[in-house]
């Protein structure tokens, strides 16, 4: 009782805020996070942080900055790539910033770090690839995985947007569907190309367009992975190949095709162009496009 009154007297008079626990203030940072992807994303970097300091317990003022770089340190040394350490921070960050005025959180100086920013799009021969191994395989589950990829690299859509598609939003006659943007809570306008509205007119007999499609998905990403990850150059300079490698094929053949950043910006639902902007480097495909037509002038 007398400890609380003095600790209650202190912060009076001398300003002193109360400890509070790492595993509290991180809790706290997780609490108005309105995207569950986020918090899941956040509470992974937490609990490495809590393996590597071995005690969640510990008051979070205690958390200094040799530790901060120690723990980078840990995560490179785990095989973590930039993008991860970025995350890692931001997760930090926000906790103790948040915080910062009701709690004695340490003060720190985050690191600036560069990340690799992704912009791994197939290319025909890829796609090519990806369906010729689909078709070998006679399965229900390759024919829905095959469906599936023919609609995320023609649309652009994110997976789970495709996955959840429904009938009503999807206009066959003006070849548009209307899509709800989780990510940034927006709704978007995308065309329809001719295949996906002949894969379209196909299903229509369906509930949905997509339904049990969870090995669908489990085979598309595994023909992916193993069949557009063979060159090392490919992986280093762009990234590994994955199911979003689609939306970003899109995205690229739509800059390559004459459409401006703005434009697919717009068809990709993002809420800012400053996302898009790492598509930008592919408009130089028109640059070489002219000086070969001026080479053989």
């Amino acid at each position: 009782m007398q400890k609380a009154y003095q600790d209650a007297l202190d912060r009076v008079q001398f300003a002193e805020l109360p400890e509070i626990s790492l595993e509290d203030c991180f809790e706290h940072a997780l609490v108005d996070l309105d995207k569950e992807q986020s918090r899941r994303i956040y509470r992974a970097s937490y609990r490495v942080l809590y393996e590597y300091v071995s005690s969640k317990d510990m008051n979070a003022s205690d958390f200094t900055q040799d530790m901060l770089e120690d723990f980078l340190d840990f995560r490179r040394q785990q095989g973590r790539k930039e993008n991860t350490l970025k995350g890692d921070i931001r997760a930090i960050r926000r906790a103790f910033n948040k915080l910062e005025h009701r709690y004695n959180c340490p003060k720190l100086k985050y690191p600036s770090i560069k990340g690799f920013t992704k912009t791994r799009y197939l290319s025909d021969r890829e796609e090519k690839i990806i369906f010729d191994v689909l078709a070998q395989n006679e399965t229900i589950t390759a024919r829905k995985a095959e469906q599936l990829c023919v609609v995320l690299i023609d649309t652009g859509l994110r997976l789970m947007e495709a996955v959840t598609l429904e009938w009503e939003f999807i206009d066959l006659n003006r070849r548009e569907i209307e899509v709800y943007r989780t990510k940034t809570g927006t709704v978007s306008l995308v065309p329809i190309s001719q295949r996906v509205h002949d894969l379209f007119r196909r299903l229509h007999n369906q509930d949905q367009p997509f339904e049990g499609v969870e090995e669908a998905i489990k085979l598309l990403r595994k023909v992916i992975r193993d069949n557009c990850n063979k060159s090392e150059r490919v992986v280093l300079t762009r990234g590994s190949a994955t199911v979003h490698s689609l939306r970003d094929t899109y995205a690229s053949r739509m800059v390559q095709r004459g459409l401006s950043i703005q434009q697919v910006s717009v068809l990709l639902g993002h809420s800012n162009i400053s996302q898009t902007m790492k598509y930008a480097q592919l408009e130089k495909v028109d640059v070489v496009a002219q000086a070969r037509l001026a080479l053989d002038a």
